[in-house]
């Protein structure tokens, strides 16, 4: 009986630690957690987990005025294709792109 009463111990710490700890890994890394894994993230993704059924995404960035004044959106992520599949002749900063509007 002992046994079982440790083993229930040890999965309820588990569960509160290891699962509440990935979400909030995420936000501090500048993202949120999105449920299901099938829905795609629209802005990129974040390699945090969001426990077993979510994923780390990216927040929309600021757009700039030069890339707004071209219609687009500010997307993080150069290695990422835009929605629309375009990129526009814009600064987004280092990390980002100009995104066409789909």
């Amino acid at each position: 009986m002992r046994f079982l009463y440790l083993s229930f111990a040890l999965v309820f710490i588990l569960f509160h630690v290891v699962a509440g700890q990935p979400a909030k890994s995420c936000e501090e890394q500048g993202g949120y957690c999105q449920v299901p894994l099938t829905l795609k993230c629209p802005y990129g993704y974040i390699p945090a987990m969001c426990g077993i059924n979510g994923n780390c995404c990216k927040n929309k960035p600021p757009t700039t005025p030069q890339c707004n004044r071209l219609g687009g959106f500010c997307q993080v992520g150069l290695n990422e294709p835009c929605p629309s599949g375009k990129t526009l002749p814009a600064n987004c900063g280092i990390n980002a792109k100009c995104c066409a509007p789909e």
